[in-house]
């Protein structure tokens, strides 16, 4: 298992995410027989967590962060991902896998989830932010943005052949 946390506005999401992710995920009831839904499950827990914290005024609501997890379970690889960490597969003959894809308002998918509730779209100098604090439209925290920041990750799994060397 590993995961990688960058954050925005202050390091408090990525501190608390750091301690919590892993953990949501691991004790989610369906991480033995549904690792999908265990990882999905894990990150919207996460996030809740996140936002109680901002209600007892522990973390402020425009803190953030990206967020990255991945876990071998047999011969299946599982990477979950909100926000622009990106993670690579290289592979023993030099060849390499991408395994995500940055969530960021450049990603047509993604503007046009965040144009159905347009009010959040800030002009900067021409570069478009939510609510003038991030160009993310997934991640960790950022409670300030609920309803177009979203926790929900993309979630990829693939078969290991075991000419895998190493992720990035």
């Amino acid at each position: 298992m590993l995961t990688l946390f960058e954050g925005f506005g202050g390091p408090e999401v990525s501190e608390y995410s750091r301690k919590h992710l892993h953990v949501n995920i691991m004790r989610n009831q369906n991480f033995q027989k549904n690792p999908y839904n265990a990882i999905y499950e894990g990150f919207l827990q996460t996030n809740d967590g996140i936002a109680a914290n901002v209600s007892r005024k522990i973390i402020k609501d425009d803190v953030g962060c990206s967020a990255i997890f991945t876990m071998i379970r047999g011969h299946e690889l599982w990477c979950a991902w909100t926000g622009n960490c990106q993670a690579v597969l290289f592979k023993s003959n030099g060849g390499h896998i991408p395994l995500t894809e940055p969530h960021t308002l450049d990603k047509d998918t993604e503007m046009e989830r965040i144009e159905q509730d347009p009010h959040h779209l800030v002009d900067n100098n021409g570069i478009p932010m939510l609510g003038g604090i991030t160009r993310l439209s997934r991640g960790l925290g950022c409670v300030k943005l609920a309803g177009v920041f979203t926790a929900e990750p993309e979630i990829i799994s693939l078969d290991l052949q075991g000419n895998e060397d190493f992720l990035v």
